[in-house]
């Protein structure tokens, strides 16, 4: 027997009972039964957060980055990224033994009406408290976004999921170009319980913020309580792990931030390079007493080649910044102290270097003059 079209509500049970309190798995942001979609641009790391909140609820840690959360098991399909780059996220983000379930979506796409069921079969008796869906594009690839007849049935059907199983899930997405709002036309939003947008904000320098915005402007909604204010995150990766702590405002006081560990060896490389310029990559790292292929000291020589700190040649070699049009060198904390000026370029000042800079400066006054 077919089930009944219309099941009717028994009214006085609803009128005599309070409504249920919402079962949130992480604070605003996932409920187990809802839906919520989690967009943001390419790049600024929403699979890093995703994949973080999926360990703290499967550690049962009490919270992330300021927001409560309640422990579970946790299952994880991945479309985007592959074997490769979960496997080396799994250790960043510290993702438990037990209580997760990682799975490659190889051959399903969300655009088949029966994809749903076979997900929901794989899933088990047992559903988790939370599924992750990493990311509509990739689980639906050539979905039309923008045309409410392809993409309001299948974020219909990943709600009626949640709604079946009592799981959680958690929906990545993508932001436009400009980054402000979701990919797509108005029936996405409108199929979700809750969509935050997630990024960099707007104008902040400082490279590891990120902002959790839940706002009707950005694109954002939840129909499971208040709008939330929006929250500043900071991200980072400090001695092999990703690290998401709660973060002030840009330009609300917010006390300096702890220099990470890629601080700290931006600062120590700068060092090496001034005392012993030039150096190659490779060089550096080893007198930082690190492996030549270490990704975080490798990138905290590229923070100072940004900056402005070194410069690296054409050979590849890095050196210090070059002597600036009033004669000083630049480009190294402190004002280069300790430095000398010599043929234009920054070299430690110890006794040869001004013995080089007097010969210099004896063969061509022009440059003498000007340091």
């Amino acid at each position: 027997m077919s089930a009944e079209p219309i099941r009717w509500l028994d009214l006085d049970r609803l009128l005599d009972e309070p409504p249920p309190p919402v079962s949130w798995l992480v604070e605003d942001l996932v409920a187990r039964g809802s839906l919520t979609m989690l967009a943001g641009p390419a790049g600024v790391g929403k699979s890093f957060a995703a994949l973080a909140i999926a360990s703290a609820v499967a550690h049962g840690r009490p919270t992330i980055a300021g927001l409560s959360v309640t422990g579970g098991t946790v299952a994880i399909l991945d479309a985007e990224n592959g074997e490769r780059t979960l496997h080396e996220r799994a250790h960043l983000v510290e993702l438990p033994r037990r209580n997760v379930r990682v799975g490659l979506a190889e051959a399903l796409t969300l655009r088949d009406p029966h994809a749903l069921g076979r997900l929901e079969a794989a899933l088990g008796p047992e559903p988790p408290a939370l599924l992750v869906l990493d990311s509509l594009a990739s689980l639906a690839p050539g979905l039309k976004e923008n045309e409410a007849d392809q993409a309001g049935p299948v974020l219909d059907r990943i709600r009626r999921l949640a709604q079946a199983t009592g799981a959680g899930i958690l929906l990545l997405h993508h932001t436009r170009k400009d980054g402000d709002s979701y990919r797509g036309g108005t029936s996405i939003p409108a199929a979700v319980d809750v969509a935050a947008m997630y990024g960099r904000p707007r104008g902040a320098d400082d490279r590891d913020l990120r902002v959790l915005d839940w706002s009707h402007e950005k694109g954002g909604k939840t129909r499971l309580g208040p709008e939330p204010e929006a929250r500043y995150l900071r991200v980072a990766v400090m001695d092999g792990r990703l690290t998401i702590d709660e973060a002030e405002e840009p330009g609300s006081g917010e006390p300096a931030p702890r220099p990470t560990r890629r601080d700290e060896l931006r600062q120590r490389a700068v060092a090496v390079v001034a005392e012993q310029t030039p150096l190659s990559q490779s060089d550096v790292l080893r007198a930082l007493g690190l492996s030549p292929t270490d990704r975080t000291g490798r990138r905290a020589l590229d923070d100072a080649a940004e900056a402005g700190e070194v410069r690296r040649g054409r050979d590849g070699a890095y050196m210090v910044g070059r002597q600036g049009a009033n004669g000083a060198c630049q480009g190294v904390p402190g004002g280069m102290a300790g430095m000398a000026p010599v043929g234009g370029t920054c070299l430690p000042a110890t006794p040869e270097a001004e013995a080089e800079l007097e010969r210099v400066g004896a063969k061509f006054p022009e440059i003498g003059a000007r340091a």
